[in-house]
């Protein structure tokens, strides 16, 4: 499954757990969330896959035309949590109402979610 079907997997549960004011903010949070992904995803990926572009140039050509989470499965959606906090979100507070406390705590339910749900290996841990 597609990141974007996942998110919308993953909202669709949120709505029937929650009422229509905490689900707007769920909503702002995946969206940027996604943002954050499309911009960053890529990189990552070739990072954590240790991906040769010169060797794979099919990929290369997606980045260029395709946005990360229409081509990617949310495998590796926790790899950007802490940019996504520290930097993606600080840089969009103007925007946002979502504060630091409420992106980290979204964060980490999102990312437990997805490796509860297999969509991802990766599980999130808080080092104290």
């Amino acid at each position: 499954m597609l990141i974007d079907e996942t998110f919308a997997v993953y909202l669709y549960k949120i709505s029937l757990k929650t009422n229509p004011v905490f689900y707007k903010v769920v909503l702002s949070f995946v969206i940027f969330f996604r943002e954050c992904l499309n911009h960053i995803g890529w990189t990552k990926r070739i990072q954590s896959d240790e991906i040769d572009l010169s060797k794979h140039p099919e990929i290369q050509q997606k980045m260029k035309t395709t946005q990360f989470c229409m081509a990617n499965t949310a495998e590796h959606a926790p790899e950007i949590c802490n940019e996504f906090v520290t930097v993606y979100m600080e840089d969009n507070r103007s925007v946002s109402n979502i504060d630091r406390t409420d992106s980290i705590d979204l964060t980490i339910n999102l990312c437990h979610w997805l490796f509860e749900n297999q969509f991802t290996c990766s599980k999130l841990t808080m080092i104290q």
